[in-house]
């Protein structure tokens, strides 16, 4: 039962010490910001349409937003809103009960104050931003391009 003791005292040490050389190692590192491209975008002409639980051209679009074939682009999706945490995905389900979508923002809004309803089926017309050095998009939509469908 000692021996048990030490070895238990042992690795708390251990883990101690290993947080300690963890958070040193970046204490003099500088983090670059990464700020978020606000590019005029053309609303009115979006690149690309998704319809309501239209998972095939939802995929599609979200290929294509990881390639970088969408960046600083407009886009339409009309699809169900769901609160994910603090923000929004919009989805698209499919025939076998999945579904698929991607996180949006609505600009200067407070979530959950400026957002649809959760399970509300909305249009969004908005702008595909890279959100950090990672290659996360978002699609940052206007206000007034939040669209609640009846």
């Amino acid at each position: 039962m000692r021996k048990f003791g030490k070895i238990i005292a042992l690795v708390a040490v251990l883990a101690v010490a290993m947080t300690a050389f963890v958070s040193c190692s970046c204490a003099g590192e500088k983090k670059e910001e990464f700020v978020v491209d606000t590019t005029p975008v053309d609303y009115k002409t979006p690149k690309i349409t998704v319809g309501f639980n239209d998972s095939e051209a939802m995929q599609n679009l979200i290929t294509g937003v990881q390639n970088g074939d969408y960046n600083n682009e407009a886009v339409q999706i009309t699809g169900t809103s769901e609160y994910r945490g603090s923000h929004c995905s919009i989805l698209a389900s499919g025939e076998n009960g999945s579904s698929v979508g991607i996180a949006y923002e609505v600009v200067d809004g407070v979530f959950p104050d400026d957002y649809p309803e959760n399970g509300a089926k909305v249009t969004i017309v908005g702008a595909v931003r890279k959100t950090s050095a990672s290659d996360a998009h978002t699609i940052f939509v206007p206000k007034d391009k939040v669209t609640i469908e009846k």
